[in-house]
């Protein structure tokens, strides 16, 4: 039997990718070089986005990621705020301003692709979008940096180095957003209407996302669920009215439909976040266009019944002298 010789075609500004027929082949679209991976970032939207909106306000996490990088590495670095995306884009910006790193980063997509680059000889620095590789371990034991950008985790293992993102302020994602060419108004819209999450942000309309994103969630979970969020946006978990409203609206135990809002609020770009006792939704212009085909005209009848219900009802703080409606409280007048 012949021995078969491997041809070898190669571009510098290229990824390595091994083919079935032992040809080593280029391919952008299961590994990226940095270069390509920033252009793509920038790219979802119409009005190119700024590297800022992952950054800014975040020089301790950025410090925290360079100074992993100037040790052996051991353990798998997981990036992890509020979002995949927003981890994703920290990563890449950091990796965009530090050119000292920018040559050794892959993009990597696929399992192929990551068994071929591990076997490099060089010290890269991998990150892994879309799977799960299956020989981490191989990675960090031949000198490569391994990064993973997570969801909100809560890791205390011997195996992860958890880099957690501080929360950017609205104020200057406004600012950010008014540096990318938005007036102030239109800015504060965005934010305002977002609650500030950048996967959010990169989908709202005045961005004009080139494709829309339709999450596993959309499918996966009970249409009353979802309709039932979209049209009360926030409530009390231990409020008995808004409890009562709810379970009119969502024809739902309210026991039974809570707990499949603790799911939802687990998957990626969820709609729903739970803070303190208030549930809310993250964004209801995302929400409302993912959903919007599916609301028939029984749900807008019982929503409209509801709705009359809710307003009609007349604050007991009116039956107070004006100069005492302040104090409606300490009266026992509340709605």
């Amino acid at each position: 039997m012949k021995s078969q010789s491997v041809e070898i075609k190669r571009d510098n500004n290229a990824p390595i990718i091994i083919g079935n027929d032992n040809t080593v082949n280029l391919s952008v679209s299961q590994s990226q070089v940095l270069k390509q991976a920033i252009l793509e970032w920038k790219s979802q939207t119409k009005i190119p986005l700024n590297s800022k909106l992952a950054l800014q306000s975040r020089d301790k996490q950025i410090e925290e990621l360079v100074n992993l990088l100037i040790q052996t590495p051991s353990k798998i670095i997981v990036v992890s705020p509020q979002s995949k995306e927003d981890s994703y884009a920290f990563i890449l910006n950091v990796f965009n301003t530090k050119e000292e790193y920018a040559d050794r980063v892959k993009i990597i997509s696929s399992q192929e692709s990551w068994d071929s680059t591990v076997n490099t000889q060089d010290s890269l620095i991998l990150v892994y979008k879309g799977f799960t590789p299956i020989n981490i371990g191989l990675a960090i034991t031949k000198g490569h940096f391994v990064i993973e950008a997570e969801e909100s985790v809560t890791m205390k293992d011997e195996t992860h180095n958890v880099i957690t993102l501080s929360k950017i302020k609205k104020s200057i994602q406004v600012a950010t957003l008014e540096e990318m060419g938005f007036d102030y108004k239109d800015a504060w819209k965005i934010i305002e209407d977002t609650k500030g999450f950048f996967h959010a942000i990169v989908q709202h309309p005045l961005l004009q996302p080139y494709e829309r994103i339709n999450p596993e969630w959309a499918e996966k979970y009970n249409l009353d669920i979802l309709i039932t969020i979209l049209f009360l946006n926030s409530w009390n978990r231990t409020n008995e009215a808004d409890i009562e409203i709810i379970n009119k609206l969502s024809g739902m135990k309210y026991e039974d439909l809570e707990k499949e809002l603790h799911l939802l609020a687990k998957e990626t770009n969820t709609p729903i976040r739970l803070v303190g006792n208030v549930w809310q939704v993250i964004s209801k212009i995302n929400l409302w266009d993912l959903i919007v085909n599916k609301i028939s005209d029984t749900y807008l009848n019982k929503f409209k019944s509801i709705a009359i219900e809710v307003f009609t009802e007349i604050d007991p703080a009116y039956e107070l002298a004006p100069e005492k409606r302040s104090y409606a409280y300490i009266y026992m007048k509340k709605l």
